[in-house]
């Protein structure tokens, strides 16, 4: 999370009456779970640091969350999904995107070459335990044979980044 902002969470599970929050930094963040909120939580951010917190049921452990606290967020593109985009015409069925698993949430895509292919949406995604910051999915349509770049920038921070779309 960047520091300053509020959010809200989800668990995989329902908080109950006989659930406890164990382990909460209050310097680094200011965190709430209870009943009213059911498989929410509320996370804000006071300074930079990483911290965790369990949620007990009695004394079983039932789950952890780790929260990482920035200035600002990087723009990160798994590696795995910045090599190469590759398409086969003509394209009925198969992977027509990037994942961004961290920025600020507000991305542009374009791509180079708009006759090769063009941008058909950015879909923000679900940020579920904090393991994803702000995450979203870059789709793409394939236009005709050739090869390009896809340019992702967040629009925040102005941060680039570039994965090659190949045609065939």
């Amino acid at each position: 999370m960047k520091k300053g902002e509020f959010r809200i969470f989800k668990f995989p599970f329902i908080f109950d009456k006989n659930d406890s929050l164990v382990g909460v930094n209050d310097y680094i963040v200011s965190m709430s779970a209870n009943v009213a909120l059911g498989n929410q939580f509320k996370v804000q951010a006071i300074s930079t640091g990483n911290t965790k917190f369990q949620i007990f049921k009695g004394k079983i452990k039932l789950f952890t969350v780790y929260i990482n606290v920035v200035n600002e967020y990087d723009l990160f593109i798994p590696e795995s999904e910045r090599s190469q985009l590759t398409f086969d015409l003509p394209f009925t069925v198969g992977v027509n995107g990037i994942s961004v698993w961290r920025g600020s949430g507000h991305y542009t895509a374009k791509v180079v070459d708009e006759t090769v292919a063009v941008v058909e949406s950015i879909t923000r995604g679900n940020d579920h335990f904090n393991q994803e910051n702000n995450s979203a999915v870059v789709w793409v349509t394939p236009l005709k044979s050739g090869k390009t770049k896809l340019i992702v920038t967040d629009v925040v921070t102005g941060q680039t980044s570039g994965v090659d779309v190949v045609v065939n």
